[in-house]
């Protein structure tokens, strides 16, 4: 059967990604798991329907995909060890960030279907694994890869993956009263999502979260998948500022429903001039400085990008961003590395 052909190419792909140098040991143990399945696949192929077997086809052709991108040098791991950090907030300490390069500029998230659940429901007789992950799937630029101010949007395919893990914007659209029309729900479904994602990163990052989306994507008008760029803009600041917004308050009320933590600011803004005024990676107080320096960096490449003083006077514009982003890198990875060795995990 080609399904099986197809899953036998996988395995080899998952025993090759495995040796990676950059391989976490969820990654490894995740990836142990999905070549055992599929040796099993194999072996009771004739015993196995059809549909099924392509069914873990298609969920596996896109996890070894994520977990390629997950293992390369080019992982922006900074940015994935921020996000790690925001995704223990929301509860989900078990789940593994997984990432794709893109060589167009586009940034998504892609709703991953637990495979554990789906085999336990179809192949019960398979011995599932221990340690059952779950795979956030987030694809950015390759051109990013480096730069992780440029990266901030990850924090919104984030947000969308607490979304509809959760299925947060579907309670906020039955609370609705009045309801929207039927043939309305959909597109307010797609808002809604896109507002919850917005006010997600925008509680990590600020708001360079949306002065980032109008930078790469310009001012759109409204349309069936987003709302108009203004109008997100205007949610952002409104939460931001602490204004009452029935939006706001729906989501929060979603959100109380299902037990979950609410939206609140979670990050701090470090004082970065100090250290980056002599080209020196800052060091952290707290874990939402880490989120903070998003802001801070940002905000700071911004300003030596236009009036350069001090050890910044006669660099490019080019060599101020390159050299900015290369500060955060290193400030986020020197605490990653410290405290990897105060908790004997280095």
């Amino acid at each position: 059967m080609f399904a099986v052909d197809d899953l036998r190419l996988i395995r080899d792909q998952l025993v090759k990604i495995r040796r990676s140098s950059y391989f976490e040991r969820p990654l490894l143990d995740h990836s142990d798991s999905l070549i055992t399945l599929i040796d099993y696949v194999d072996q009771n192929e004739l015993a196995i329907p059809a549909p099924i077997i392509m069914e873990i086809r298609r969920i596996l052709f896109s996890e070894q995909m994520f977990l390629s991108g997950s293992v390369s040098g080019e992982v922006p791991y900074e940015v994935v060890f921020s996000l790690k950090l925001a995704l223990g907030d929301w509860g989900h300490k078990s789940d593994i960030i997984t990432t794709a390069l893109l060589d167009d500029q586009n940034f998504y998230f892609r709703p991953s279907k637990g495979i554990w659940k789906f085999v336990a429901n179809t192949i019960p007789a398979f011995q599932l694994p221990a340690s059952q992950y779950s795979l956030i799937q987030i694809a950015f630029p390759r051109l990013y890869r480096s730069k992780p101010l440029f990266a901030i949007p990850l924090y919104h395919e984030l947000g969308h993956f607490i979304d509809l893990t959760n299925r947060v914007s579907e309670v906020v659209l039955m609370s609705m009263n009045p309801a929207p029309p039927q043939s309305q729900s959909m597109l307010v479904l797609n808002h809604l999502r896109e507002h919850f994602a917005d006010l997600f990163a925008a509680s990590y990052c600020g708001e360079v979260s949306t002065s980032l989306l109008i930078l790469l994507a310009g001012v759109q008008p409204a349309s069936f998948t987003h709302p108009a760029t203004t109008v997100r803009t205007a949610l952002v600041t409104d939460f931001l500022g602490g204004t009452q917004n029935v939006l706001i308050d729906a989501f929060q009320s979603a959100l109380k429903q299902l037990g979950m933590p609410p939206l609140q600011i979670r990050y701090a803004t470090p004082d970065i001039a100090k250290y980056f005024d002599n080209m020196r990676p800052t060091t952290f107080s707290t874990t939402s400085e880490i989120h903070g320096i998003y802001l801070s960096g940002f905000k700071y490449m911004e300003d030596k990008r236009q009036t350069q003083t001090g050890v910044w006077v006669g660099q490019s514009q080019k060599e101020v961003v390159r050299i900015v982003n290369d500060l955060v890198e290193k400030s986020i990875r020197n605490f990653d590395i410290s405290e990897r060795w105060k908790n004997g995990n280095p």
